[in-house]
């Protein structure tokens, strides 16, 4: 799969690494944690009766003061916990559900190029298994949104970065596509918990969307 072949040319490439970064654990279907790790600060792995001790020295919320020290409260630390443990089923099954991802991409993008006045982004360059973008033509993302959400689909509009923003992405501006067209983008993704049936039932009702919105002149 693609993700194999880029893990085979980074391998084989200079690794370069990077001084810091974000991470929000939504992205590893955790809740409520997000982590900044730096190059330059080390971090000790903690075993589970140091996570218990901890636990239990920690204050009740209640117990806090009024400012600064809600992140050391129960909920915080708990949350971190499952952060790490996220990581950790991440890692462990990220090539097998990146295969099957890309597989579900593979059959939306060839299903999502038979409809008519839908074009998807960037068909043919490298991208995240997972994750297909598409434009719309004649048809407003609000409008698609309103619809597919009626139907149990969510999706998103514009590009990430843009994601709630009324206006054109200047990603997709800069990518060369007409304001016209990205008025019209949809963002789908897939994760661990997507199966074959629900990318059959996007195709369909995304289908019966577009041609609802689009009636043959």
């Amino acid at each position: 799969g693609l993700l194999r072949r880029e893990r085979a040319r980074r391998e084989s490439a200079t690794h370069e690494v990077l001084d810091g970064g974000s991470l929000e654990v939504e992205l590893l279907e955790g809740r409520l944690m997000g982590a900044y790790p730096r190059r330059d600060v080390r971090i000790e792995p903690l075993g589970l009766r140091e996570v218990a001790r901890l636990l239990r020295r920690l204050p009740a919320r209640r117990e806090l003061p009024a400012r600064g020290l809600d992140v050391l409260a129960r909920e915080g630390f708990a949350a971190a916990v499952g952060l790490a443990a996220a990581c950790a089923a991440s890692e462990r099954d990220r090539i097998t559900m990146a295969d099957r991802c890309e597989e579900f991409q593979t059959q939306l993008v060839s299903a999502f190029s038979l409809i008519k006045g839908v074009a998807v982004t960037a068909r043919g360059a490298r991208r995240l298994p997972g994750h297909v973008h598409v434009t719309v033509e004649g048809v407003a993302s609000d409008e698609l949104l309103f619809l597919l959400d009626q139907e149990g689909v969510r999706a998103s509009a514009a590009a990430a970065c843009s994601s709630g923003a009324t206006a054109s992405s200047h990603v997709l501006q800069a990518m060369g596509i007409a304001p016209e067209l990205a008025r019209g983008a949809l963002r789908f993704t897939m994760g661990a918990e997507t199966s074959k049936s629900d990318v059959d039932e996007l195709i369909r009702i995304f289908a019966k969307t577009v041609h609802h919105l689009r009636p043959p002149a």
